[in-house]
């Protein structure tokens, strides 16, 4: 899969390790997601770092899912998004994730700054 690089991440970005983990267990989960199940050859991760926050979002053009779906335990004991999310929650961050069958899929991750999380 061709994965294309939009924005610039800040070296730091004032984040502390346990951010810098939620954002590369986001990052490795969101892309091998799309290299599985999207059904395209080519995803794009868009990084916008404002003061108060990182965003990072991982969007395909594959085939898309129901979210609600997505949102619970599968069958086979994966926990899918939902564990993505409970991380992000515990740093007060959220998942959001925008999708529909055959529209493709952005999942997004919000973080706050280690500065504005208390």
């Amino acid at each position: 899969m061709e994965v294309t690089l939009e924005g610039t991440p800040t070296a730091n970005a004032g984040l502390d390790y346990a951010r810098k983990l939620c954002g590369y267990r986001f990052l490795q989960e969101t892309l091998s997601n799309a290299a599985r199940h999207s059904g395209s050859n080519a995803a794009s991760v868009h990084v916008e770092h404002l003061p108060e926050a990182l965003s990072v979002a991982v969007c395909d053009t594959g085939r898309g899912f129901e979210p609600a779906t997505a949102q619970r335990l599968r069958q086979d004991g994966g926990q899918g998004f939902l564990g993505l999310t409970d991380r992000a929650e515990s740093l007060g961050g959220t998942i959001e994730i925008e999708s529909a069958p055959g529209l493709g899929a952005r999942i997004t991750l919000t973080l706050p700054s280690e500065e504005t999380s208390s």
